[in-house]
C-alpha cells in the first residue's frame, strides 16, 4: 500500500484503534517498523500474514510513565523550547501541502489547524 506515491518507512500508531493499527500495518513498506504506542482493544483482527510476508517489525510500548518526569524538568526550567519544534502551520484546506513538506523532511514539527481560529 503506498500513502502519496510511496510506502512508509516507519509506522508509528498511538491511538490503538483497530482501523489505524491495521492501515499501519499495510501501509508499512516491505522490511519497515511499525512502532504501536496507542492501547486499543485486548484482541484485534489484523493482516498478520501480510505483515510476515512483507518482514514488518512490529514494536511496542507502553506505559513510557520514566521518560515524562526528566521531559517535565526540561521543558518547565526552559532548557527545552518546544515551540521552536514547530516549524510549519497550515490550515486544514492545505493540509496536503502540510503532509507534503513532512514527507519531504523540510519539517520538525508541522501542525494543521482544524479551526480557523488556531
Amino acid at each position: 500500500m503506498e500513502v502519496m506515491g510511496r510506502s512508509i518507512d516507519v509506522s508509528l500508531e498511538c491511538s490503538g484503534a483497530p482501523s489505524m493499527v491495521r492501515l499501519g500495518m499495510l501501509a508499512t513498506k516491505r522490511g519497515g517498523t511499525m512502532l504501536l504506542t496507542g492501547h486499543g482493544p485486548k484482541d484485534m483482527n489484523l493482516p498478520m500474514a501480510s505483515a510476515a510476508i512483507r518482514e514488518v517489525t512490529i514494536k511496542g510500548s507502553f506505559r513510557y510513565r520514566n521518560c515524562f518526569p526528566l521531559a517535565l524538568a526540561l521543558v518547565s526550567t526552559g532548557r527545552v523550547q518546544l515551540k521552536q519544534l514547530i516549524t510549519h502551520r497550515f490550515p486544514f484546506d492545505k493540509t496536503l501541502d502540510a503532509f507534503n513538506i513532512a514527507f519531504k523532511g523540510e519539517g520538525i514539527k508541522v501542525i494543521i489547524n482544524v479551526n480557523e481560529a488556531d
